[in-house]
Formats: C-alpha cells, structure tokens, sequence
C-alpha cells in the first residue's frame, strides 16, 4: 500500500508578453512587432509514501494539504495525491500449476507488480552461468507473489525468454536455459599479446591492444538499448510498482 506524491518543482506554461505592454494600438502606418515567447520546463517528481497510524494501519483517506515535501530546505508544490493499494496474499495461498500455462484471463483485474528479470548473458562469463540461474532462480521461488506479473528476457537470444506470466514453471524453465557467453577479459587478451611478442621478437611490446575491443563494445551497446526498451514499454503502465532486476 502506498500514496504517490506527485510535487511539481516549477509549475509554469508558456507564456506570451507583448513587447511593449502600454502600447494597445500601434501608431497609423506603423505594425506592431510580433509578440515574445518564452518556454519553461516542468520537472514532476514522483514520491511514494507509507502512513499509518499507532497500531500499524494504513491510513487512505490523507488530502494533499496533509504532506509537506521539501527539496533542500524549500517546500515543493504537490500537484496531486492519489492511494495506491496492492493487494499482498498470503504465501500458503501459493498452489504449484499443474501444467504450465501462459494463458491469461481479464476476468480479474491485475492488481499485483510487474518485474523483468534481465539475464545478460553478454556480461557473463560461461562458468558463472550456474550462479546467476541461482540468483534467478531464488527470486523467482522465495520473492514473487502470487499477483505478480514477471517476464524473463535473455539479451542475445530472444528464443529463450519468457513473455508475462504468473506461472512460474515457465519463469524457471526459461532461467535454466540461461549460459554466459562473455568475450575473453581484456587483461586475459593483452597478457597473450605480451607473452607472444616476448617469444617470438624477444622484445617487451611497446603498446598492448585489445583484440575484442569492437566486440566488447558491441555488447554493452546491446545491453543498454535492451533496457532502454524495456523502460519505454513499461512506462505506459500507470499505477503498479515496476522492477527490472539486471542479472
């Protein structure tokens, strides 16, 4: 359950203020110059908030007049309050699917959170694949709620992620096809370079390169355009608590 404050740092819209403000009508045969224009930009910040009252109850029915936000000292303006409240069941209300299913039904109303777990596999090295299924895994098994809505999304091959769903078997099927495939380190890479030319030249190497330097570069573009687009798809999605967990 939370409240989301919504303070606007500067409320201002564009503006038109006419270049000379007591001149109504411009003299015969003269045009009045064309008015100035000047833009300002609004930054809305979104605060959550948790109220309750001595015995621990949340309290729903708080106004705007009832917050004070302040940013370095100055109390902010807060457009609107809205109650957002996520419905928690109990974890022995889990019962495990018998088949798996992505089959989704709008007869109930999703009211739980939605979570994107990113298995980047481009920035994982092959003998740690083991560790990040387990820390997947982990989540998945001992973090999700019954309401909850996650999706798996391996960076380098869509093939093996899974869209939406709430049954985790398909979660964890998908997380067991995870393997790291991470280029050679570039340390790994330059002690070669150095040990080849001292062998065959006799020489220390007056400069060391790395050989998958493009590569490498290559990858991690990938991977942030892979979470720049999970960001844009899920911004549309209004009053739900959204996570990406990057693995």
């Amino acid at each position: 359950m939370a409240l989301i404050l919504m303070p606007a740092r500067l409320g201002a819209q564009p503006a038109t203020v006419p270049t000379n403000p007591s001149q109504t009508t411009p003299p015969p045969g003269q045009t009045t110059a064309p008015p100035v224009e000047y833009s300002v930009d609004v930054s809305l910040v979104e605060v959550d908030a948790v109220v309750t009252d001595a015995n621990g109850r949340v309290i729903r029915d708080l106004k705007a007049s009832d917050f004070q936000v302040l940013e370095d000292g100055k109390p902010q303006t807060i457009d609107r309050v809205s109650f957002v409240e996520i419905p928690i069941e109990r974890g022995e209300a889990r019962v495990p699917a018998k088949a798996a299913t992505d089959v989704q039904s709008n007869l109930r109303r999703f009211e739980g959170r939605l979570y994107v777990l990113l298995l980047d596999d481009l920035h994982t090295a092959a003998a740690r694949s083991k560790r990040v299924r387990a820390a997947a895994r982990e989540f998945v098994e001992h973090s999700l709620e019954p309401g909850d809505l996650a999706a798996v999304v391996h960076i380098s091959d869509g093939r093996d992620s899974q869209d939406f769903t709430t049954d985790r078997h398909l979660l964890l099927a998908s997380i067991d096809r995870f393997a790291g495939r991470q280029l050679r380190s570039q340390t790994l890479n330059e002690i070669d370079q150095y040990n080849r030319e001292l062998l065959f030249s006799g020489r220390t190497p007056e400069k060391l390169t790395d050989l998958d330097e493009g590569p490498r570069a290559h990858d991690a573009r990938t991977t942030f355009d892979v979470i720049a687009g999970i960001a844009s798809r899920r911004a549309p999605v209004k009053r739900r608590r959204k996570s990406l967990l990057w693995f």
